[in-house]
């Protein structure tokens, strides 16, 4: 089910594959959700995975609220996969429309300006700039 180098089409094939992957970051185990946000963090870093993810995080009603749910956990592999995955879901119209809608998604990347682990800060600074590309969504930042 995992992306790699020569398989990365193996959870795009199934068609249940992402929405599992969804339901899994809503899991009171921490260990389920972390494999949950690694795997759609690989997803995310290429346009067609991030396209999938966005589609399927849309038609089942978003799942945006579970990233953030993540971001303020105490799993810091959690949170960077987190913060990674919001930064490359904004790339796409859907996933920046799907983000933006999430009232609490924009709180929760600005509260973590100020973390000290730096691949944390790293992606949450991507995350902004990518949500500033859009004008609706810089309007939201500086809201």
């Amino acid at each position: 089910v995992v992306k790699t180098s020569h398989g990365k089409q193996t959870v795009l094939a199934h068609p249940d594959g992402i929405p599992r992957l969804l339901k899994l970051l809503e899991s009171r185990s921490v260990s389920a959700a972390r494999w949950a946000v690694r795997v759609l963090a690989a997803l995310s870093m290429d346009a067609a995975g991030r396209k999938r993810v966005c589609k399927d995080a849309h038609d089942g009603g978003g799942k945006a609220e579970s990233l953030t749910r993540l971001l303020s956990c105490q799993d810091i592999e959690s949170v960077q996969c987190a913060a990674l995955v919001l930064g490359n879901l904004v790339l796409d119209s859907v996933g920046r429309d799907l983000v933006l809608s999430a009232r609490c998604v924009l709180p929760a990347v600005r509260n973590l300006l100020w973390t000290s682990d730096v691949k944390t800060l790293r992606y949450i600074a991507g995350a902004l700039r990518n949500i500033s590309f859009d004008e609706a969504g810089g309007r939201r930042l500086l809201s």
